[in-house]
Order: structure tokens, then sequence, then C-alpha cells
């Protein structure tokens, strides 16, 4: 049966779930990089035989937008609220 979903998981707070706010934030503020993004994931997955091959078909057009998000090439929300996320390599204590 194919995947009609994947999860993926990452550190609260670290720089992944950062750029992934990012990328979603920069999706949500600009319509035609988001339709672009949907047209090129349509494509690759029509094209694509497993998951990997999928998101090396994308990968260009993902890169893309990520570098315009990562440096204020377009207007943004910052992730968690707009305040600046701890260090994740500072202990600060708290627990999970």
């Amino acid at each position: 049966m194919p995947r009609s979903a994947a999860v993926h998981g990452v550190e609260r707070r670290g720089s992944l779930c950062a750029d992934t706010i990012a990328f979603r934030d920069d999706l949500r503020t600009h319509p035609h990089a988001a339709d672009r993004c949907a047209d090129v994931e349509r494509e690759a997955a029509a094209q694509a035989p497993g998951l990997l091959a999928y998101s090396a078909l994308k990968a260009r057009t993902v890169a893309r937008i990520m570098s315009a998000a990562r440096e204020g090439g377009r207007p943004q929300r910052r992730p968690f609220g707009g305040a600046t996320p701890p260090d994740p390599g500072k202990d600060t204590g708290a627990r999970a």
C-alpha cells in the first residue's frame, strides 16, 4: 500500500525545528512559493518510486525556499512566538 503521509521528529527548539517553522511560515506568507512547492511535490510523488527518490526530486525547490526563509529574503514571523529560542547547548536546568 502506498504511503499517504510521513512523520518527522525533531528536537524541540533545535535548529531543525526552527528551520521547519521558518519553512512553514515562508510558505504561509508567500502563496506563489507555496504553489510552486505543491506543484513540485505532486510531480515528485508521481515520478518517485520511494521516499528517498521523492525527497531528491524536490530537494532543489525546498533548498531555495529554505534559503529565502533563513536569509530573510522574505518577510517572516519568528518561531516560538517571536521569542529567541534557548541555546540547545546550554543547560537551563529544565527537564522534559
